[in-house]
């Protein structure tokens, strides 16, 4: 499953630098989510890969006077998931992956 970053760094200014990075990510199912433990965790060979998108802005700025050196940093970050894995029990003793 592709999974992969992009990120980039813009300094229009000594003093302030803009960034900025979007990613998408996957996790597979594991084997004890899709096969069980022919006990507790019951089998569910039709779980689809968990995804995920994410998106980051942010901004740097340093000033100085003299021996006085000041950095501030401010980032804002969202992501979005879809098709989490969960375990659901199905009796008193079992649960399975959904």
């Amino acid at each position: 499953m592709p999974t992969g970053r992009f990120g980039a760094l813009v300094a229009p200014t000594r003093w302030l630098a803009l960034t900025g990075a979007v990613a998408y990510g996957t996790r597979l199912p594991t084997m004890l989510e899709l096969f069980g433990d022919r006990g507790w965790l019951v089998s569910n060979v039709e779980l689809r890969p968990e995804r995920g998108v994410s998106a980051e802005l942010g901004a740097r700025v340093r000033a100085q006077h003299g021996a006085l050196l000041v950095r501030g940093e401010v980032h804002a970050f969202v992501r979005e998931d879809s098709d989490f894995i969960r375990y659901q029990r199905t009796s008193q003793f079992q649960a399975k992956a959904e």
